[in-house]
């Protein structure tokens, strides 16, 4: 048998052995010394003429082809013992059991039910309806090809084109983790995130519950089908920070300063069900987005407005105690002492209000989420010591303590944001809000797109709130700052 081991005495795995012309001596063999010789041995280790290893490979060559040859019908009889082949009559000549596939008139066909010899052989797209006993198999490539079928919503109402139809893009559907962002190509560019304005919206209305059912996968949607962090929609009104009225003298004058923006109309997913049991009470324990003010990676606004988080600067109370959390993102209803969630259907802040009703965040997001938007049990700081160390390693006040207080909407921690910690005081800023949300693990560009410099509710000394800068970089500010955002993040399920 010719050796193959070596050529010009290099492995023939080696790449420098690879496409060598071997030189041939005069009386017809092989010259092991030549240059670029190709040396060919029989069993006994002896040199072989060039006639005989060319008999030798042909015999090495025909064995491989017989061997492959034996393999390749051993396969196609395996296939075949797995699908009952029916040519061209409709009259099955074999039984076949219910599940099995066979092929007629060359269409590959699944039996609804057992089909026994002599029946006759009846499909419909279903496997359903009058002597009907088999129904149409797509092939492996059709399933794959459903998963980037995916239609838009046009409607809001229950009536639905499922976008995944097969088992394969149905186990897919279920493999691929809907907290990483997808990139999505349109007019020519790729961008992160999907509009999904049309699940949501009709002509005339906005659905919400629509969506709700997409997310906990029922009236004939997977979970979380066509959803992904990252995606955004817009809702049906603008969500604008709060200012002075006639209810709250500590807001700020929205004419003072000329200082006054109005928020945004879009929302971004920054997390699928990253709240998962989270609480003291009102336990997160169902599907739920978590969301938050912006449109993906975009340079639209990526807040609800501006306002400080004190009147002052002063920190006193914590996070829980501020203005910013009291009144500004506030209850839907009357303020309240300890923090419970009083029924009540919000209502909206008219661009032309601004500055002369006092409506909350919070109110603004019950009118246009109702029953959607979810209360949850937030653990947050609500003391300050003033003389304690903070992370500039100086004795000018670090949050010291905390408790549960139900929310909708509240300011985001700096591990949300960053994954990390940079200027909260204490463990007690950050609490049990201990997780990056995904939206910012996978983007810079959503945590900021300098279109905003937002608070964040870290508590880093006795007068500074932490914020998330314009420029990308973890800051504080002094909590009086009124040219700071509101940038919140809530639950809707």
């Amino acid at each position: 048998m010719a050796n193959f081991n070596k050529i010009n005495g290099y492995d023939v795995e080696d790449t420098n052995a690879r496409n060598i012309i071997g030189n041939v001596s005069e009386n017809n063999t092989i010259d092991p010394n030549s240059t670029y010789a190709i040396e060919f041995k029989n069993q006994n280790d002896e040199p072989l003429t060039l006639t005989d290893s060319l008999v030798s490979l042909k015999t090495d060559l025909s064995q491989l082809t017989g061997d492959l040859d034996t393999k390749y019908k051993a396969a196609d009889e395996e296939i075949k013992s797995n699908i009952a082949v029916v040519q061209n009559d409709t009259t099955a000549t074999i039984e076949i059991p219910k599940g099995k596939h066979f092929l007629l008139n060359n269409k590959l066909k699944i039996a609804t039910k057992k089909i026994e010899v002599g029946d006759n052989i009846l499909s419909s797209a279903t496997g359903t309806g009058t002597g009907v006993n088999c129904k149409e198999s797509t092939t492996i490539e059709e399933q794959l090809e459903d998963i980037d079928t995916v239609p838009a919503k046009t409607t809001a109402t229950d009536n639905h084109e499922k976008p995944i139809t097969s088992n394969a893009a149905y186990m897919m559907h279920f493999a691929i983790d809907h907290n990483v962002p997808r990139w999505i190509l349109e007019n020519g560019s790729w961008h992160l995130g999907k509009n999904i304005t049309s699940y949501i919206s009709a002509i005339t209305n906005y659905d919400y519950g629509n969506l709700s059912k997409i997310v906990r996968g029922t009236n004939g949607y997977l979970p979380l089908e066509d959803i992904y962090a990252g995606d955004y929609f817009e809702m049906s009104h603008t969500i604008s920070a709060p200012h002075a009225g006639t209810n709250d003298s500590s807001l700020h004058n929205a004419y003072q300063n000329n200082f006054a923006t109005e928020g945004t109309k879009w929302v971004t997913i920054a997390g699928i069900n990253t709240l998962m049991n989270n609480g003291d009470s009102n336990i997160v324990n169902y599907p739920h987005l978590v969301l938050v003010p912006g449109k993906g990676e975009t340079n639209e606004k990526n807040h609800f407005g501006q306002h400080w988080m004190n009147k002052t600067n002063i920190t006193t109370g914590g996070y829980a105690g501020s203005i910013m959390h009291k009144s500004v993102l506030g209850k839907y209803t009357d303020e309240t002492t300890n923090g419970a969630i009083e029924s009540g259907t919000g209502s909206f802040l008219a661009n032309n209000q601004i500055g002369t009703t006092y409506v909350s965040i919070n109110s603004q997001l019950k009118a246009e989420f109702g029953s959607h938007l979810k209360t949850t049990n937030e653990l947050l700081s609500n003391a300050v010591t003033n003389t304690l160390y903070n992370r500039f390693g100086s004795a000018t006040g670090a949050s010291s303590k905390w408790g549960w207080f139900n929310c909708q909407s509240v300011l985001m921690s700096e591990v949300e944001v960053y994954g990390s910690i940079v200027w909260s005081s204490s463990g007690y800023d950050i609490a049990h809000a201990n997780v990056q949300l995904p939206l910012f693990k996978y983007s810079k560009a959503c945590a900021n797109n300098r279109s905003s410099w937002y608070w964040l509710k870290a508590v880093t000394s006795s007068t500074h709130f932490a914020d998330c800068s314009s420029s990308g970089d973890a800051s504080d500010i002094g909590a009086g700052n009124e040219n700071s955002y509101v940038r919140p993040r809530f639950v809707i399920a």
